[in-house]
């Protein structure tokens, strides 16, 4: 298990970049992992500044005209209850977000490395602390830190799930059943996924 892990897992950029961003396992990293994960990061900024900054296509939408314009307007400003304290909440929610995403997106390549830089060696917290809840209070303080630490530890660190589904396929497609419809088996191996993720849980 151990080499597995040396060769397969320590070797790839995006899990040490992962872990980096983890307090609870950064102090794991030897300073030549650190500055990997740091690289990776600093690619994975420029990507999303790359998709931030993409035009979006506006030819595939339809033309709206002036009558449909204020007849969305008047649909929208009724059902938007300014006496609703949810509504209310939600509005505030959605605008704190977009306008910290926006302006940590503004950060360059060299300032990001700088605040990568920074958070190098970070005090580390237990490890029975929920990570993400961890980055949800810094959301504020440390956006770009965030908006990375949301990207990186979204990626699975295994793939048990899909090698299990490969396994379970003999049990599916046997000598007597070989010409099963594309559609069906698809059918088939997702019920039988399922069933295993409700035993699980």
């Amino acid at each position: 298990m151990d080499k597995r892990i040396q060769e397969n897992y320590l070797s790839n950029s995006t899990f040490l970049a992962a872990i980096f961003v983890d307090p609870r396992y950064q102090c794991l990293l030897t300073p030549e992992q650190q500055q990997i994960a740091i690289t990776r990061l600093v690619e994975t900024w420029e990507t999303l500044l790359l998709l931030k900054n993409r035009d979006s296509p506006i030819d595939e939408f339809p033309e709206i005209t002036a009558n449909d314009k204020s007849t969305i307007e008047s649909t929208i400003e009724s059902s938007q209850d300014s006496t609703d304290p949810f509504e209310e909440f939600l509005s505030s929610q959605a605008s704190l977000t977009s306008n910290s995403f926006a302006s940590s997106l503004t950060v360059t390549s060299e300032s990001i490395l700088n605040i990568l830089n920074g958070f190098k060696n970070v005090e580390r917290i237990s490890y029975t602390a929920d990570i993400l809840q961890y980055w949800k209070t810094r959301q504020l303080t440390d956006p770009e830190l965030y908006q990375l630490a949301s990207v990186v530890l979204a990626v699975p660190a295994t793939q048990v799930s899909v090698e299990r589904s490969f396994s379970g396929l003999k049990f599916v497609v046997s000598d007597l059943r070989t010409s099963l419809d594309p559609e069906l088996l698809e059918a088939i191996m997702l019920v039988r996924s399922n069933e295993k993720f409700k035993l699980c849980h």
